[in-house]
């Protein structure tokens, strides 16, 4: 049985992975992948906090506002906005138009903030946890 601290590292691992896969989307202009990215690493680092702070099991969600109020974070509003924003960018096998529509809605400079502000958030919660 592995170790909460192992699955805490595994999951922060994950996470910083897709926010590196996320800076070489951005630098290929590959915008819908940077925030999709975003919002993977984002969950990930929510789900490694889930594993250090309770005893079970991280809800299989995709939304990250379940995730945060489910680990009770005291997010600020703009924390918030982002963690909304994301979700909203999680791709499940969506329609290629459906897809379109969502890259035709982000500009370089949108792609790039997010992924800074993504950054900021994974950051700020791995302060709270083992590394």
């Amino acid at each position: 049985m592995e170790r909460a601290d192992d699955i805490v590292r595994q999951w922060v691992e994950r996470a910083d992975y897709d926010l590196d896969a996320a800076g070489a989307m951005n630098r290929s202009g590959h915008l819908l992948y940077v925030v999709f990215m975003c919002q993977q690493a984002a969950e990930k680092t929510l789900k490694a906090l889930w594993c250090h702070r309770r005893d079970d099991t991280p809800p299989f969600s995709h939304n990250l506002a379940v995730l945060s109020d489910g680990l009770g974070l005291a997010l600020s509003e703009e924390q918030q906005r982002l963690l909304d924003r994301l979700t909203r960018h999680y791709i499940v096998g969506r329609y290629p138009t459906f897809k379109q529509k969502l890259a035709a809605s982000l500009s370089r400079e949108d792609a790039s903030e997010l992924l800074d502000r993504t950054e900021e958030f994974v950051s700020w919660c791995k302060k709270s946890m083992p590394m």
